[in-house]
């Protein structure tokens, strides 16, 4: 494999799921990144959204191709397996939840521990990514937390977690699961979500 190639496949490969979604944002919606705690679904509760399940590519004409490429994958239980990567020799796998509240479909996704190439259960690093989703036919799309809305509620008080000071292109919500589903169903608007989505299609 040439060098070059060789070098970019791996910096993709080692990217998160947050940094992938992300990018994929500041492209498309010029939106940047919300990370929380606490998940917006209930451990333990609900059931896979066969909706989701299967390949899905980025619409978008810069990110089309392998690079572009999403798979969910159900565990057998409510837990859902994110798959991305440019191929298969440098795929990573994410744990991620699909729930419905508030009349809206919501991904909870995060970097699992593996241990022996097995899932260890209730073991995952770092935060949670939120997102929105909607599956209608064969196309997906995906919100994300808008950056500004959440820092603002933070600095008011409808949300507890640490606001973008300007120079830090994120915000953490640390508040629990509670809190964040009272926050939703006080915003029915939904106005707390990037303007654009990150469009996908099978």
């Amino acid at each position: 494999m040439n060098p070059a190639r060789y070098a970019t496949l791996a910096r993709r490969a080692r990217a998160s799921v947050r940094v992938v979604l992300a990018a994929a944002a500041v492209a498309v919606l010029s939106s940047c990144l919300v990370e929380s705690e606490y998940p917006i679904h209930e451990p333990d509760v609900g059931a896979v959204d066969a909706d989701l399940l299967g390949e899905w590519m980025m619409a978008a004409d810069d990110v089309k191709g392998p690079s572009g490429r999403i798979l969910f994958l159900s565990s057998g239980g409510a837990m859902l397996v994110l798959v991305f990567g440019p191929d298969k020799e440098f795929e990573e796998s994410y744990e991620a939840y699909a729930s419905e509240y508030g009349g809206a479909g919501w991904l909870d996704i995060r970097r699992p521990v593996f241990v022996d190439g097995r899932h260890e259960p209730g073991a995952s690093e770092g935060t949670w990514l939120i997102a929105w989703y909607q599956v209608r036919g064969s196309s997906l799309a995906i919100r994300l937390l808008d950056l500004e809305a959440v820092s603002d509620a933070i600095r008011c008080g409808e949300l507890a977690g640490t606001p973008s000071d300007g120079g830090l292109a994120t915000a953490t919500l640390t508040g629990p699961t509670a809190d964040i589903r009272r926050f939703i169903e006080a915003h029915p608007g939904l106005e707390f979500l990037s303007e654009g989505a990150i469009e996908l299609e099978r």
